[in-house]
């Protein structure tokens, strides 16, 4: 079993205090993102009690997001966990103008991008990329665009395709041209 919560630091019911230490290890990095926690029963026998605390330790920390159970699979520390604020490094600008499901731990995304940028810097340089993208995307863009197109829509050709940066802006210039 990883993980045993220092409950003897905490104060008031035991699930409570269950719940307390799991979010102070969750704060503190002890615990990380989609990690696996011990069974109900592993922790009530680990902790010497009631298995129907820990069942009310684990739904408390569930309802307040800090953790996910599968059916069969187990309880896991949340994927939308985040660090707490005192850990990170500046202040976060929040933007909530997308919506994007949290990433799994597997995808490994900061890696991921870390390489990415190091391919462009090492291939091209940043400074091909400061500019402005061509109003409507280029020529090469289009027709891409066209040949992903021509098996659901025969009538499609670069001439006639736009490309946007985002659906808000295609959604509001078509709301315009009505």
């Amino acid at each position: 079993m990883d993980w045993i919560p220092t409950v003897s630091e905490w104060h008031g019911p035991m699930f409570l205090r269950i719940v307390d230490a799991l979010a102070a290890d969750i704060a503190s990095g002890r615990l990380v993102r989609g990690q696996r926690l011990p069974t109900h029963r592993a922790l009530a026998s680990a902790l010497d009690i009631d298995l129907t605390t820990v069942t009310r330790a684990y739904g408390e920390a569930r309802r307040r997001g800090l953790l996910d159970a599968r059916v069969g699979q187990g309880t896991f520390v949340s994927e939308t966990t985040a660090r707490a604020a005192s850990d990170l490094a500046a202040p976060v600008n929040i933007d909530l103008s997308m919506n994007l499901p949290p990433q799994p731990v597997e995808a490994n995304l900061d890696l991921r991008i870390a390489q990415g940028l190091a391919t462009i810097r090492s291939e091209a340089g940043f400074s091909a990329y400061l500019g402005y993208a061509r109003p409507g995307g280029t020529t090469e863009e289009r027709e891409a665009g066209a040949a992903w197109l021509a098996p659901r829509v025969p009538q499609a050709s670069a001439d006639r395709i736009v490309i946007y940066p985002g659906s808000q802006a295609i959604i509001f210039n078509a709301r315009c041209w009505r």
